[in-house]
């Protein structure tokens, strides 16, 4: 088994409380049979507080993304201040048809994902 380390994913919020794949559904045809997120940072680069949520979707093997369910939420509307990065360290385990979705309350949230692909 080949073991990859890298950044998983980097997105910033592309509209107020929209939905964005942070990491999306990985083809069994890139090889990857399991990934490990291992750390995932959310940074405000806003002047005032802004809201983020962090959900992980389980076995979904299309594209299109749908609204997380309760069940799903890591986080759910966290406060984070202006001008600051909160870090997670988890160790989220992820098969080839989960994703993580990230969602903020304004454009100026960013979020980062570190972590591991299994080949």
């Amino acid at each position: 088994m080949a073991t990859t380390y890298k950044v998983l994913g980097q997105v910033t919020s592309a509209a107020s409380s929209a939905n964005v794949l942070l990491y999306p559904i990985s083809a069994y045809s890139a090889g990857t049979s399991q990934t490990i997120g291992s750390t995932l940072t959310v940074c405000n680069q806003g002047s005032s507080a802004a809201t983020y949520s962090i959900s992980v979707k389980v076995n979904t093997s299309t594209t299109t993304l749908t609204a997380p369910v309760a069940k799903e939420y890591l986080a759910y509307q966290v406060v984070i201040p202006a001008n600051t990065t909160t870090s997670y360290t988890l160790g989220i385990t992820l098969d080839p048809f989960d994703h993580v979705v990230v969602s903020a309350s304004t454009t100026t949230v960013s979020f980062n994902l570190f972590g591991t692909e299994i080949a």
